[in-house]
């Protein structure tokens, strides 16, 4: 956890960079500009451009978390000073991890994007790690729920995962099939497992009240009050008879029907 940030010039050749870590794919063109403005600008350039580094409370090396670029034209260009956010950690192991997965952060949320270089990485990194952990992990690092789960499931598939990085198919590709995959599973099991009145996520394994099935969210409704059962069978025959033209008898009604009726009856209730 950062303990504090500060900013003041930090000598360059103080500054460490991680064997690993994610590089800023940049053309020749693009960091022969760089290079020219720094040239042209001198120091003054890092004040408004500062490199991030990390540094452990008790002292230690500047581990360089974002700025590989600007501190590797500083040094060609001879200039001994930088100018740097320096976000202070209680542990060395802190800053180091938290300069290894900020690199990616800071460079793929800019735009600096190398898919090659995010999967390698992170099946790496994470490979005596669990897909939910994982998962939690690059949400804290700024990627969404589901595309974080889109690139566990790339990672953790190795025929896919070097598809990417050989360059056989693009990220954008490999994530379509994942989601493919996932409606297909979720498809499967609908057919295979589900059973009349039931839903494929129910009782406890419910993620949420929303995730419940009708039928569970009926039933602990009308245990909690019983006069709700009548309201409901009284509005059902209601509905029967004025939508379907059934008169308000006792039928055997399909669940997937009465489920339906149900939610549409348990989605007014709320409001």
């Amino acid at each position: 956890m950062v303990k504090g940030v500060k900013y003041d010039w930090v000598d360059v050749d103080k500054i460490s960079v991680l064997d690993e870590r994610y590089y800023s794919p940049l053309s020749d063109v693009e960091l022969e500009a760089l290079r020219r403005v720094i040239r042209e600008r001198g120091e003054e350039f890092s004040l408004e451009n500062p490199v991030k580094v990390n540094a452990a409370n008790g002292g230690g090396p500047l581990i360089l978390r974002d700025g590989f670029n600007r501190l590797k034209i500083f040094r060609e260009l001879g200039y001994k000073r930088i100018y740097a956010i320096i976000r202070v950690f209680e542990k060395e192991e802190e800053a180091v991890e938290d300069a290894k997965w900020g690199s990616i952060e800071d460079n793929w949320h800019r735009g600096q994007r190398d898919p090659k270089q995010l999967i390698e990485l992170v099946k790496k990194w994470t490979a005596d790690m669990d897909e939910g952990e994982v998962a939690k992990l690059l949400i804290g690092r700024g990627f969404s729920r589901s595309y974080a789960y889109d690139l566990v499931g790339i990672v953790r598939d190795e025929e896919l995962s070097e598809k990417v990085v050989d360059g056989e198919i693009s990220l954008r590709r490999a994530i379509e099939l994942i989601r493919e995959r996932k409606s297909k599973i979720v498809s499967d099991v609908g057919q295979i497992g589900e059973k009349p009145g039931e839903g494929i996520i129910f009782g406890k394994g419910a993620l949420s009240e929303l995730h419940k099935p009708p039928q569970t969210r009926r039933e602990e409704i009308w245990a909690k009050n019983p006069r709700e059962k009548e309201i409901f069978k009284k509005r059902i025959s209601s509905i029967r008879y004025s939508v379907f033209g059934f008169p308000p008898i006792t039928v055997a009604w399909p669940s997937s029907a009465a489920n339906l009726l149900f939610s549409l009856w348990a989605g007014c209730m709320r409001y």
